[in-house]
């Protein structure tokens, strides 16, 4: 179970300890859709939702969120088509915070993208890379590094 909510704070950001979220998820949902859950009783299984005016424009949302946390383009069968363009816009120009895919290899020591193997640290603790047609896999290669 240790492994898989790592691998799940790894993949947001690990934002999960942020108090006013109940999970990583949440600051994820609340900040690519703008709508915030809230719990108006714990015993009352209703939920109210609330849906807050957009602050920025969804694309502008999106470079935001992937440029802070872009362990999210990792898995890009998720992304819409725009997402996955930015993750590879971001990439290729090195435009990212690249602490957490590093504390994402570091933790993990396996970099996927589509459950497909991208980049790994091998037993000397030096960053390898595997052959790839993927394009943000290919692009990542370049420019990340294990410190």
């Amino acid at each position: 179970m240790a492994y898989y909510q790592a691998h799940d704070f790894a993949f947001l950001g690990n934002f999960a300890h942020d108090n006013a979220y109940e999970s990583a998820m949440d600051l994820y949902w609340e900040s690519v859709t703008h709508v915030h859950i809230t719990f108006p009783d714990l015993d009352d299984d209703e939920h109210l939702v609330s849906t807050l005016k957009p602050k920025v424009p969804f694309a502008q949302a999106m470079q935001l969120t992937l440029t802070q946390n872009p362990t999210i383009c990792l898995q890009p069968q998720y992304l819409d088509k725009e997402s996955k363009a930015l993750c590879l816009q971001i990439f290729q120009q090195h435009s990212y915070d690249p602490k957490p895919l590093q504390k994402y290899l570091n933790s993990l020591r396996l970099i996927s993208i589509d459950n497909a193997p991208c980049v790994y640290l091998n037993s000397k603790d030096q960053l390898q890379a595997f052959k790839s047609d993927n394009a943000i896999c290919l692009a990542l290669q370049k420019h990340l590094t294990k410190e």
